[in-house]
């Protein structure tokens, strides 16, 4: 995948970690809605810290250029993610190897 295409998939993912972060703040506000309030938000803080651990993967990755190729086995917290469904919300990660140009 080229690094344009990572860093396009990682703003993606920062705009989902933050609807965890969201959703977990209101089901904290509104407890007396949920019958299992305090399961659901270990589950969306499970979830956000995930997330956050693939984007400072991102964050800690150098790369060369936009143009660069990058291979996602290369990303094992990414890799993983693309791993987990087959129905990725972002269709640019494939599983195909790739060389990496990065730094």
């Amino acid at each position: 995948m080229r690094v344009a295409e990572y860093r396009a998939a990682m703003t993606e993912l920062e705009d989902v970690q933050l609807e965890f972060e969201s959703m977990k703040r209101e089901v904290g506000v509104a407890k007396n809605i949920f019958s299992n309030a305090e399961n659901l938000q270990q589950s969306l803080s499970s979830m956000e810290r995930y997330l956050g651990s693939v984007l400072l993967e991102f964050e800690a990755t150098k790369f060369s250029s936009s143009d660069a190729e990058i291979s996602i086995s290369m990303l094992p917290k990414l890799w993983a993610l693309s791993a987990i469904s087959s129905l990725s919300v972002f269709p640019s990660l494939t599983m195909k190897s790739k060389q990496c140009s990065c730094d």
